[in-house]
């Protein structure tokens, strides 16, 4: 009775607790001026911009809810913004804890989600990712109680879900492939096929109101042309920036596979070896063979060590990347394996189809390789570690080896997987507890408050890059910029939103390939209108210290920054900022070691 008492305890109070509190507990460490600021400014100026800028359409929900957020006390802040954000890891992951933790053991779940947590390695405020995530799983678990339950409400909203989740990042309605999860169940469960039709008509049917209601209200709000022109700007350009079409996309998902499959190859020749020496005299010398063994795992790892497929180097990606590709690769052999099997129940079955799907459809829609999966191991963690870890322990006949009918040892593999399993799990803890989205990722360390930045104050970053933006942030103050209109160029968008300069172009990140020349010189046109009929209008300029060197044609200072004079030739909107600074006469009015003030 009190064994029972205490694993309550822990299943409903403790578990839940740390799921919560975990992924805030890093909230306040890393400045980054790119994708998180950008993502902050574009929830404090979305009411302003909304109507000029697509990309706001194409994550039109995210935006609408960082907005929201950006309006309750001090969401205004980078500290306030992860907090608020930070929240939907911790719902993502506490839904997947309480939906699986009926099905099977709660610190199993636990353990598979405080793994998925630690490998969340985008900054929450990028809040499409997390809002898509979120989404997925509600809708996976959605789809899973329709398809047991029998009530056709859950297939409503279900497609609701859907619709929500296209609204939140245009690419989500590949996620429509879970409906082949609810054909699958019907054929296991040799249903008629006009009720799988009408099944089907249902999640259709939810789809249209989810993605129909948001539709409407931008609709009504900015205008039809207003999203049609988003969609023209998106499918027509993305086939023609570097790296973002979709051969390129395919082509990054696949070539990661093929070097995590290398890996899997010498994993797969020392499980062999393994087979071959416990089927030699198969009753005798075992302790010693299972210690030559474990010494052979531990050679493997040395080899995988030295051949660069990781590192002890927390902060940097490469730490935890190809364990985790191997863990996924597992994860899918896994799932395979488990709709194969006879005597697997059908809800596990389903429930493996519909984990197969969420791992082949997550990275599509980005250009980050497999770094979608990695973010988004909220349901696939959990049951796979339950599936390995029950065939490890042989407590439950989960995959390869029936065992009433082993004939050669399964050792080798149970051993390997084990191991595999700790290394996923120690890379995987070092890393979410030290590394942090573009800030200290060379090693530097984070060990610098900022206080003379309102928008940062708080946040803990590396002394180079507090020492650039309080230098700036105080600069901009004393000349009384706050509030001025700035264009920024180099990498550099966050300074917007950081030093309260709203942005006089459509986008705050002119880099940005999705920001296409033709726009950009349509602004620049309309700021020297504005200029002719008041000086007031005329805009600041900020521009990374790399790009200043390019503008000054510095050759010492472009060989400092690393950049690259032909590179910038070869950009058009980079010629265009040039022929405005020597146009209209700017001079540079600060400097420091990230950034160039131009007036």
């Amino acid at each position: 009775m009190e064994q029972n008492k205490r694993t309550r305890i822990l299943n409903y109070i403790i578990f839940p607790l740390i799921l919560l509190f975990v992924p805030l507990s890093r909230c306040n460490i890393g400045v980054d001026v790119t994708d998180t600021g950008y993502s902050l400014g574009s929830f404090i100026y979305q009411g302003g911009q909304m109507g000029e800028d697509w990309v706001r359409f194409a994550t039109y929900l995210a935006t609408v809810i960082g907005s929201f957020f950006a309006r309750l006390p001090f969401g205004d802040t980078m500290l306030g913004m992860n907090i608020y954000t930070g929240l939907f890891v911790s719902a993502t992951a506490l839904i997947s804890y309480f939906f699986l933790q009926k099905k099977i053991s709660g610190w199993i779940v636990f353990v598979g989600e405080f793994l998925a947590i630690c490998l969340c390695w985008c900054p929450t405020v990028i809040l499409y990712n997390y809002v898509t995530y979120f989404f997925f799983t509600v809708m996976v678990i959605l789809l899973y109680q329709g398809i047991f339950t029998g009530k056709r409400g859950y297939y409503l909203f279900a497609g609701i879900v859907l619709g929500l989740n296209v609204m939140t990042r245009i690419p989500n309605i590949t996620h429509a492939a879970l409906i082949v999860s609810v054909w699958y169940a019907g054929w296991l469960q040799k249903d008629k096929l006009n009720k799988i039709l009408q099944d089907t008509l249902w999640c259709l049917g939810g789809f249209l109101i989810g993605f129909g209601g948001v539709l409407l209200t931008i609709i009504v709000t900015y205008g039809a042309d207003s999203y049609l022109q988003m969609l023209q700007s998106l499918f027509g350009g993305s086939g023609g920036v570097e790296g973002h079409s979709l051969g390129d996309m395919l082509f990054s998902i696949v070539d990661a596979y093929f070097v995590g499959a290398k890996w899997f190859f010498f994993v797969l020749l020392v499980v062999l070896g393994g087979i071959v020496l416990f089927a030699i005299r198969k009753e005798q010398f075992i302790w010693i063979k299972r210690v030559l063994y474990f010494a052979v795992i531990a050679v493997l790892v040395r080899f995988f060590y030295g051949r660069g497929m990781f590192n002890f180097r927390y902060y940097a990606y490469e730490s935890m990347f190809q364990w985790v590709v191997l863990f996924l690769i597992i994860a899918m052999v896994s799932t395979v394996i488990q709709m194969s099997r006879k005597e697997v129940p059908q809800e596990q079955k389903v429930l493996a189809s519909m984990l197969l799907l969420l791992i082949l459809v997550t990275p599509l829609g980005s250009d980050n390789y497999l770094y979608p999966n990695i973010n988004n191991l909220f349901l696939v963690a959990p049951v796979v570690l339950y599936w390995l870890v029950g065939y490890i322990c042989e407590g439950q006949k989960q995959m390869f080896f029936v065992k009433a009918k082993v004939i050669l040892s399964t050792f080798p593999i149970r051993a390997m997987l084990g191991a595999l399993l700790l290394i996923v799990f120690i890379q995987s803890i070092g890393f979410g507890f030290t590394f942090v989205f573009r800030d200290g990722m060379l090693g530097e360390k984070r060990d610098t408050q900022i206080t003379q930045n309102q928008v940062l104050k708080g946040m803990i970053t590396n002394a180079e890059n507090a020492e650039a933006l309080e230098g700036i942030t105080e600069y901009c103050e004393t000349q009384k910029l706050t509030g001025k209109q700035v264009i920024l160029y180099g990498d550099i968008p966050a300074l917007s939103c950081f030093l309260k300069m709203p942005t006089a172009i459509s986008t705050s990140w002119t880099d940005l390939d999705s920001y296409t020349v033709a726009t950009m010189q349509k602004d620049m046109q309309k700021i020297e209108q504005n200029m002719q009929i008041s000086e007031a209008d005329r805009p600041v300029i900020i521009v990374s210290v790399g790009f200043d060197a390019w503008l000054t044609e510095d050759a010492e200072a472009m060989n400092w920054f690393h950049v690259s004079a032909e590179e910038y030739k070869e950009d058009a909107k980079a010629a265009i900022i040039k022929e405005f600074i020597t146009k209209y006469q700017y001079q540079e009015t600060y400097l420091n070691n990230k950034f160039v003030v131009l007036e």
